[in-house]
């Protein structure tokens, strides 16, 4: 759990489950999966504050390659809705996230083709109480 400057707590629950529904400020699918790829470390994103505090939310969709150490490199937005409100904080947490990606002999590998989709919502109580 973070906690936002503005006094607002940030529950950023990421999760890998196509179809479930949580009331978290920020959720993460892999919506488009390799067997082959396991997540080392999946950084949570950052709720903008100025979105907190004007109670917009919204989704970004990425697609991106894994070089061999894991790294998520060739970012592109697929997707952002409202458009440059979440994206930065979108980008910036899945280029610090860490994935494994190896072959059947234990080998890292490149993967291409990934699409993970991020969804930042205000729990209900900080909707009401703006």
């Amino acid at each position: 759990m973070k906690r936002i400057t503005n006094g607002f707590n940030a529950a950023l629950v990421l999760l890998f489950v196509f179809g479930f529904s949580a009331k978290t400020m920020a959720e993460s699918d892999l919506v488009f999966n390799h067997d082959d790829v396991e997540v080392v470390s999946l950084v949570q994103p950052s709720y903008p504050a100025l979105a907190v505090r004007s109670g917009v939310e919204g989704e970004v969709t990425l697609s991106y390659d894994l070089n061999h150490h894991g790294q998520a490199v060739n970012v592109r937005v697929v997707k952002a809705t409202p458009k440059r409100v979440f994206t930065q904080a979108a980008v910036k947490a899945l280029k610090e996230s860490r994935f494994a990606a190896l072959n059947d002999s234990g080998e890292s590998i490149e993967v291409k083709g990934l699409i993970r989709k991020y969804s930042f919502e205000l729990e209900k109580d900080q909707i009401a109480s703006r």
